[in-house]
């Protein structure tokens, strides 16, 4: 019964359903060493709750936690972690590590939901020029930040924060 998985030294990717529908799968920590992680790496792995990625891991393939509908932590152990990826059917953006507030997360934000909703739609060929709805998943956004609560404010708009004399 495979539940704890630390990733081994001398792998640089985490092949394309390396760990499809490993069932009691609950923790998994890769290796500094791993640089990707392929398409549908971790699919099906329904009791996985934690995952810790190393900043060496620059790209994440579509629908590699696809089905995690346990993940509850995903750990970017890095200053700079901005990352966009899917889980099942929600699309996450973890924004980079914060200390001091700014406004400009709003903006990040929104060139990596952007960003990730390209590439999700161009894997898929699918065409927004069609009359035709296309899906994609819904967007979840998480900032870390590790500053004072004090400064930061409880809710963001990006209406309200740059474009304040706007009409409804």
């Amino acid at each position: 019964m495979l539940e704890t998985v630390y990733g081994g030294r001398e792998i640089t990717e985490i092949g394309e359903s390396a760990f499809c529908y490993c069932s009691n799968l609950k923790n998994f920590s890769i290796s500094d060493k791993i640089s990707i992680i392929k398409s549908s790496t971790f699919d099906g792995c329904e009791d996985l709750e934690d995952i810790v990625i190393p900043s060496s891991v620059i790209a994440i393939k579509e629908e590699a936690f696809m089905f995690c509908e346990s993940l509850k932590n995903v750990l970017v152990n890095d200053l700079y972690n901005d990352l966009g990826f899917r889980v099942g059917s929600r699309l996450i953006i973890l924004v980079e590590a914060q200390s001091s507030w700014s406004p400009n997360i709003l903006i990040r934000a929104l060139l990596y939901v952007a960003t990730t909703y390209q590439k999700y739609i161009d894997e898929r060929n699918l065409d927004v020029y069609s009359s035709k709805k296309v899906d994609i998943p819904k967007p979840e956004l998480y900032v870390i930040y590790t500053g004072d609560r004090k400064t930061r404010p409880k809710e963001l708009q990006l209406s309200k924060e740059f474009f304040p004399d706007a009409t409804d």
